[in-house]
């Protein structure tokens, strides 16, 4: 169920929480490495990790990687994922 208000929809993983802002994005959670990878088609994403650091917002073609005990930080894009399009286009 999607809430009515999207300014507040958010994912949580065991790592991360991201927030959505008018986006299209993929989101990859590795449980047994405790990783999620966050890359922004379109619009922005804000990220935050476990443990109080400071949030990340992306921006379109960005891709974000959360560890867990770390910032988030922005890491090369796979291939394939930089060729991504919005549902819309």
């Amino acid at each position: 169920m999607i809430p009515d208000d999207h300014a507040n929809f958010k994912i949580r993983t065991r790592v991360a929480t991201i927030g959505f802002r008018g986006t299209d994005t993929i989101v990859r959670h590795a449980d047994d490495v405790r990783t999620t990878t966050v890359f922004t088609v379109i619009g922005s994403n804000i990220i935050t990790s476990v443990g109080g650091f400071p949030p990340l917002i992306t921006k379109p073609n960005d891709t974000v990687q959360v560890v867990i005990g770390q910032a988030p930080r922005i890491v090369a894009t796979s291939p394939g994922l930089s060729d991504s399009k919005s549902p819309a286009e």
